[in-house]
């Protein structure tokens, strides 16, 4: 990516580069990997390492109205409309125990 960029990596064989990079670790709450399939169901396709997906999904028409719906939601700030639609597309979702609808302001 930084040769692509027109950039030069920095390194010790390159000490005047553009870009150094520095492997740190995993920072706090960094996961190592990302769940794709919200279903958890996949079939097996030609190739060993390659699954087809079988999730459900709203048809077109469905979907953008909701999206509408939540992104006026968003503008007017108003977070229980927003959280109520994400709620309805997402049945999977639940809010965390103890999740306040308004939370604290100091």
């Amino acid at each position: 990516m930084v040769r692509l960029s027109g950039l030069s990596l920095r390194d010790a064989a390159n000490p005047g580069g553009d870009i150094e990079i520095v492997c740190t670790g995993l920072r706090p709450g960094e996961k190592l990997y990302g769940e794709l399939l919200i279903d958890a169901e996949s079939e097996a396709t030609a190739h060993p390492l390659i699954y087809r997906a079988r999730e459900q999904a709203l048809p077109p028409d469905q979907l953008w109205p909701q999206i509408h719906t939540l992104q006026a939601a968003i503008e007017s700030q108003n977070r229980e409309a927003a959280l109520g639609v994400l709620a309805a597309l997402v049945p999977e979702w639940q809010r965390a125990q103890g999740e306040s609808a308004h939370p604290q302001t100091s």
